[in-house]
């Protein structure tokens, strides 16, 4: 028997805005995950990306809140029962629609994913090293 990973994204919250204008915001959530599979590929890491450029609310403004619509705030991953290792990684970069033409837009959300999968990856190792973790939390906050 498998076990599913569901993230559900469920609001988004507009805090603060730099003038009084309404906003157009949209995600690109993308779920990242390491287990005894993906460490035996080339990647290292699983990903799925949710889907991009969906508007999730317009005009929103400051002190706004608003659900966050299916599919775009649903991410799933299966986990086979024997493995070993399981782990989730979750990024969700918010945007503000603009003039941006849909196909760019496409373009640098799969940038986005692909990249992150490969900066993961690439740092796997590291972020294994309690004092390498130690270090990179400090520097985010």
């Amino acid at each position: 028997m498998a076990t599913d990973a569901i993230v559900v994204l469920q609001t988004l919250q507009c805090i603060t805005l730099s003038d009084s204008g309404g906003r157009a915001p949209y995600i690109w959530p993308v779920l990242l995950w390491i287990d005894d599979n993906t460490l035996k590929t080339p990647d290292l890491v699983g990903m799925t990306a949710g889907l991009c450029g969906v508007v999730i609310a317009n005009g929103m403004r400051a002190g706004d809140t608003t659900d966050i619509p299916y599919p775009v705030s649903t991410l799933a991953v299966r986990f086979e029962d024997h493995l070993s290792v399981r782990r989730l990684i979750l990024v969700v970069a918010l945007w503000e629609k603009h003039d941006t033409p849909d196909p760019a837009m496409f373009a640098g959300c799969g940038a986005f994913s692909s990249e992150l999968r490969a900066a993961v990856a690439d740092n796997l190792f590291a972020l294994n090293d309690n004092s390498q973790r130690d270090q990179a939390n400090l520097l985010s906050n």
